[in-house]
């Protein structure tokens, strides 16, 4: 994904600065979607639940579940 942003950016002729905001975005996204998948996962959940507006309110308050579930054990 950075290296298309990068080929872009070249393409566009952007400036430095534009060019790590445009990175910057991506890996944050990338992020967030996988602590979300992993937070669904915790709970029990698809990790495409996720997609369901408003549900990440939800998961950032749900309790995760104290004995292992269908996606492994629960963190320590």
């Amino acid at each position: 994904m950075v290296f298309v942003i990068g080929l872009s950016a070249v393409a566009l002729s952007m400036d430095e600065s534009a060019f790590l905001a445009l990175c910057l975005l991506a890996i944050s996204w990338y992020v967030q979607v996988a602590a979300a998948c992993r937070k669904c996962h915790d709970i029990g959940w698809s990790g495409w639940m996720q997609l369901i507006p408003l549900i990440a309110l939800y998961l950032l308050f749900a309790p995760g579940d104290r004995e292992a579930n269908q996606y492994g054990d629960p963190p320590e």
